[in-house]
């Protein structure tokens, strides 16, 4: 990200959601540990003028509903860069989807940065990681469309910790795209998942977030159990 931006000191950030930063989860340490709580004390002590939005409006975010338009003109083509960290996949309904993407096109400014860290419908299906996480899952395929319907390029893409990791350089100020139908088709749709409309707030808790993880890890502890005895039933009905 740096590469391209030639560093975030004086760069505009928009953060899609008040993200909370874990130095340890489940007994597992991330090393370095920071001493930042969130995003925007993270960002802001290294010169960014970050801005984040997140209805539950805590930590200095502005309360906005990532499933309306911003209607603000003073954003639009305003940010160097804008991240989508495990966010856009709890907004609803699914028809909204399109409405959250259009909203992170516009306000990105031409030659900026659009980072998606979210969940990836391949790792759902294959291994059950992040089921009961969300309703919306996306892939490969979805974000190859945006950017041959939106004119961005991709920089990169990977998976991390069973999240699909894109970053998309916007490369005009082309428009949004205008079909809806396509754009929904490439948003894989489960039930189930956790809806809330704040991404730390109350409304939906530390404890429920937990225990709807927790039931992802365990379907896809038994995905991987029953794949692999198959794979041994098999190996030996043919020896």
């Amino acid at each position: 990200m740096t590469h391209h931006l030639g560093g975030l000191e004086g760069k505009r950030m928009l953060e899609l959601g008040n993200q909370d930063i874990l130095n340890s989860f489940w007994g597992k340490t991330f090393a370095p540990k920071l001493s930042e709580k969130d995003g925007k004390q993270y960002y802001s002590r290294r010169a960014v003028e970050h801005t984040s939005i997140d209805l539950n409006g805590r930590d200095g975010a502005l309360k906005i509903d990532l499933s309306r338009p911003f209607n603000r003109p003073e954003w639009r083509g305003h940010f160097d860069v804008v991240t989508n960290s495990g966010t856009s996949e709890h907004v609803e309904p699914h028809e909204a989807q399109f409405t959250c993407f259009q909203n992170v096109h516009e306000v990105t400014k031409n030659s900026g940065l659009m980072i998606h860290i979210v969940p990836g419908v391949q790792e759902l299906r294959g291994s059950g990681y992040w089921k009961y996480h969300c309703n919306n899952y996306y892939s490969t395929e979805f974000f190859r469309m945006l950017c041959q319907s939106n004119d961005y390029r991709l920089l990169e893409q990977k998976v991390m910790d069973e999240l699909l990791c894109v970053c998309l350089l916007k490369l005009s100020d082309r428009p949004f795209m205008d079909d809806r139908r396509k754009f929904l088709s490439h948003v894989a749709r489960e039930h189930g998942g956790a809806v809330y409309k704040g991404i730390n707030d109350g409304q939906f808790n530390l404890g429920q977030r937990l225990a709807f993880n927790f039931l992802g890890v365990a379907h896809a502890v038994r995905t991987n159990l029953k794949n692999r005895f198959s794979r041994l039933s098999w190996r030996s009905r043919s020896e």
